[in-house]
């Protein structure tokens, strides 16, 4: 009701009752402008006002537009009941008010390309919004219609700071396109639209194994293939492109430049002469390296291979590693391929002699005999086998079959907590270790997230060990029980800002004392003796079961010893000269545990030999004078 109108009738009774109409209603652009027929509302019910016949109210109907019309000039009637008629001027005045729609402006950070490592209180963008009225604001996921559940916006008045509600994954979306929505009070809506792009961020690599075991002929010819070994990196593109390395030979990895292995295949290959007279054993390093292309530092990880060299007389087929361990989920595909088998024939099998494989009766899984495939072929069921213990065979021909243990761990469908790889590890460690030596690093890897956190959850009553629970190094913490305590059993935990893994992790940590006997060790040795005089025997204590390996480090001029790797003797490999006088070597001794399922442990010595000069026989001539005496 803008006002009401009331006429008087001085008539009395039933003559005095009167209706109100309005005659006509003119449109004026400007204040003053006289009324023309142009501008004169038609009777079509267009025009902006209503006037209630009884009571008289102006009433407003349509809306009125400012830039259209600033005065609206009416003509009201009213009517008694002798349809006699006044008449009266009515003008109402339009007044201006501003009801554009909110402007919205956006300004991005880069450009909208965030890191998918961006921080949750940092700004993605800051969003200007003005409006003459007060309003509401919401962003919108296009991809869905619905309020975003990935970004929100932080008010500050007029500006706001648009900004991330949860990590984000660029393997999970590599893009957002959202719609920022302002309504003002009048229902006036503005849109602008927001394009995000998550660039990736380099995650770690890890080994598959920690650990391998590999046993090969001495007479193996180079160039053949011995192992392949794999790194995972959860990255896609260059940031998940894994190379590998084979550093040189050093005093604890001496035979590094024996082998040599390919850059980005992973592939070992023999490079060398080996010979078991001088090393039935021997370990190498390998380390493995992503190569970002977004600008952040790479991560590498290494693994120990410990080869043994076979004696070349064997024909059976040699796998390239002798065990494996791996997991399957338990929603895997009748018919998917889970692991190949690989081995090769040794040298003195004819070529082109064919190997067959075999896998023993199962309900699970089935192997192709000629590529090696082991595939699914029946439904996995977690909760009724959790875990396979394949024996895979191996026949050339020549019996028996080798054998090769492949275990398969089956996880539960819903999966998505850390894991370890893998899930047990055997670690020896000497009971003299320093407080903060190392002892061994459990590894767990998680789909959904990278911040895991590691924790002992058992066999650490008295405290002994420590875990750094950002990466999982176990250390020792407190002096080692010199006592008869052989075995410390720990149980470790792997958990993610939502998940704890399903699996605990178990060290078998074994206590030992190892050191050399009878040091200092000093020999002497003549000059000039036989290639393979015994100079002196090195030995060492042991307290737990295991195998010790010898080698010469270096300090051996001119090749002048070897050494019984199996029981420390020392001989000579050619005649001595004692001109040269003395030799210092250093000696190393490696300890394996009698498995050889373990990393080893080495300690060093020096040896100091003395090369003495041989006697000489001389032979003397002697003129006796005899005198007779009369």
């Amino acid at each position: 009701v803008v006002l009401t109108v009331k006429a008087i009738d001085l008539d009395e009774g039933r003559n005095e009752l009167m209706t109100y109409s309005i005659a006509s209603q003119c449109a004026k652009k400007t204040l003053g402008e006289s009324c023309q027929s142009g501008n004169i509302y038609p009777a079509d019910g267009s025009a902006p006002f209503a006037l209630d016949r009884v009571s008289g109210n102006l009433i407003l109907i349509q809306k009125l537009d400012f830039n259209k019309a600033q005065e609206i000039d009416l003509v009201v009637l009213a009517t008694d009941a002798c349809n006699l008629v006044g008449t009266a001027q009515v003008q109402v005045t339009v007044s201006h008010v501003d009801d554009k729609p909110p402007t919205i402006q956006v300004i991005l950070v880069s450009n909208g390309a965030i890191r998918e490592d961006y921080t949750l209180v940092s700004d993605v963008a800051t969003v200007l919004i003005m409006s003459p009225v007060s309003f509401s604001v919401a962003i919108i996921d296009n991809s869905t219609g619905l309020v975003s559940d990935t970004f929100y916006l932080l008010s500050l008045g007029y500006t706001y700071r648009m900004r991330l509600l949860r990590s984000l994954d660029s393997k999970v979306q590599s893009s957002y396109n959202v719609t920022i929505k302002a309504t003002d009070s009048r229902n006036n809506v503005a849109h602008s639209t927001v394009s995000i792009t998550v660039l990736a961020v380099n995650h770690p690599l890890v080994f598959d194994n920690t650990t391998a075991f590999v046993s090969i002929f001495d007479n193996t010819a180079n160039g053949t293939v011995v192992l392949r070994v794999h790194a995972s990196d959860s990255d896609l593109g260059g940031n998940g492109m894994v190379t590998y390395e084979l550093p040189p030979s050093n005093a604890t990895f001496p035979y590094q430049n024996n082998f040599t292995i390919k850059t980005t295949e992973g592939d070992l290959l023999v490079n060398g002469a080996l010979n078991r007279k001088v090393a039935k054993s021997f370990i190498l390093l390998i380390k493995a390296r992503d190569n970002p292309t977004n600008g952040d530092p790479y991560y590498s990880d290494s693994m120990i291979v410990n080869v043994t060299l076979l004696d070349p007389n064997g024909n059976r087929p040699i796998f390239s590693i002798q065990s494996s361990q791996i997991n399957v989920n338990e929603n895997t595909v009748m018919g998917t391929r889970i692991f190949q088998i690989t081995s090769y024939n040794p040298k003195g099998v004819p070529n082109g002699t064919v190997i067959a494989y075999g896998l023993a009766p199962n309900s699970a899984f089935q192997i192709d005999s000629v590529s090696g495939w082991i595939s699914v072929v029946n439904i996995l069921n977690n909760s009724a086998t959790k875990r396979y213990i394949l024996n895979v065979t191996a026949y050339n021909g020549f019996p028996p079959p080798s054998s090769f243990i492949l275990t398969i761990n089956i996880l539960p469908g819903d999966t998505v907590g850390p894991v370890f790889v893998p899930r047990s590890y055997t670690v020896l460690v000497m009971r003299t270790a320093a407080v903060g030596s190392h002892v061994v690093d459990v590894k767990a890897v998680d789909m959904y997230s990278t911040a895991l956190r590691y924790e002992i959850v058992d066999g650490n009553g008295d405290g002994r060990f420590s875990i750094n629970p950002a990466n999982g190094t176990i250390s020792v913490l407190k002096q080692l029980d010199q006592s008869a305590t052989q075995t410390y059993t720990l149980h470790v935990k792997a958990s993610d800002p939502t998940f704890y893994s399903k699996w605990l992790a178990e060290v078998v940590i074994n206590l030992t004392t190892f050191a050399f006997l009878n040091i200092p060790y000093t020999f002497q040795v003549q000059e000039r003796l036989l290639s393979g005089t015994i100079v002196g025997t090195i030995s060492t204590s042991l307290s737990y079961t295991g195998q010790v390996f010898f080698t010469i480090l270096h300090s051996n001029p001119d090749d002048a010893f070897a050494m019984d790797s199996s029981n420390g003797t020392i001989t000579t490999k050619k005649a001595l000269s004692a001109v040269t006088g003395r030799y210092t070597l250093l000696i190393a001794a490696t300890y394996y545990l009698s498995d050889q399922s373990t990393p080893t442990t080495s300690i060093q010595q020096m040896v100091n030999i003395t090369v003495t000069k041989k006697n000489r026989q001389h032979t003397i001539s002697a003129v006796f004078i005899l005198y007779h005496h009369h």
